[in-house]
């Protein structure tokens, strides 16, 4: 009872201040590209940075050019920067930059101001794909995609905040019928409702492994190994962003090591924890990274539709 009136006094507060902006109390701004949000009504676990990744890999293949931009919540360092595979502190964009190659990542609170010193310093930007930017109005948006799971649990706005958005996707789905009943529920708000699920991509050669992540929630991923036909020998969960010192490495190299298996775990965790390579060398023990594969259940086709519409509209188009 505590917990759901502490929820309500939060959507209270989230619903004034969106007001303020619906009314053009506070101001919106319009920047000369176009851009996507990809955002969620929750504090994290619902998979938009792997989103943020196909979405980003989409546009690049379809000769886009697109630019990621985030806040870089718990980075080191303040201000606005580009972010390269190797900054470890700054594991979701560090993340983002590993898995595309060739695409600018670049961080800072203030979004709009992010995108200016980004649309400077580098030529050929199409599209701005925004990660975690449904909550962030201050910078106007051609797409909002949101993601919910049907798990939702403590989320920053009610459901009746996905009037906002353009798709929502009900992301991780492991009862189809349950998520389509979802998918009623959501269609009240917005129309255009797709559905997917995660596949973790396995290394080939591996059947067992100690499980090691920092994500919002640990326990999906290993159960989604044990769904794989992973053997998990144990389970090292840590908070979400964690940032790993040579203490917790000796410990999972232990474990490991006890186990005889390698460590499997997520590419958020890998970019921070794969400069401690030589410790896992020396020790003889192999960390592996699982990467994701998303793949939709329903509404692909409308999905990009909606998505790729939208870039050329506002590019060729009305602004």
């Amino acid at each position: 009872m505590y917990s759901e009136w502490v929820q309500r006094l939060y959507w209270l507060g989230a619903g004034a201040r969106n007001l303020l902006y619906d009314l053009g109390v506070f101001k919106t701004e319009r920047l000369p590209v176009p851009v996507i949000s990809v955002g969620n009504l929750s504090w994290g676990g619902t998979g938009k940075t792997e989103f943020v990744k196909l979405i980003a890999r989409h546009l690049q293949t379809n000769n886009l050019s697109p630019l990621v931009v985030s806040r870089g919540y718990r980075c080191k360092g303040n201000g606005i920067r580009e972010v390269s595979a190797e900054d470890w502190g700054c594991d979701e964009p560090a993340m983002l930059k590993t898995a595309l190659p060739g695409v600018p990542v670049y961080i800072g609170r203030r979004r709009e101001e992010v995108i200016r010193r980004a649309l400077k310093e580098k030529r050929g930007i199409k599209v701005v794909v925004l990660d975690d930017g449904f909550q962030y109005r201050r910078l106007k948006r051609d797409l909002d995609i949101v993601l919910i799971t049907p798990e939702r649990g403590w989320t920053r706005e009610p459901l009746s905040s996905l009037r906002r958005a353009g798709v929502v996707v009900i992301n991780k789905v492991e009862d189809e019928d349950l998520a389509k009943d979802l998918a009623q529920e959501v269609k009240r708000y917005c129309p255009l409702v797709v559905a997917s699920r995660y596949d973790l991509r396995i290394p080939e050669g591996i059947s067992s492994g100690v499980a090691v992540c920092g994500i919002a929630r640990p326990e999906t991923f290993f159960r989604d190994l044990e769904r794989k036909g992973i053997e998990v020998k144990e389970r090292v969960p840590f908070g979400d962003h964690h940032r790993y010192s040579s203490r917790d490495v000796r410990r999972i190299i232990s474990l490991a090591k006890g186990a005889g298996t390698p460590v499997l775990t997520t590419l958020k965790d890998w970019v921070k924890l794969k400069r401690f390579s030589q410790e896992f060398s020396r020790a003889g023990v192999r960390l592996v990274k699982v990467e994701v594969e998303i793949r939709f259940l329903w509404g692909q086709e409308a999905f990009w539709d909606k998505v790729m519409g939208v870039v050329r509209w506002t590019r060729y188009g009305a602004t």
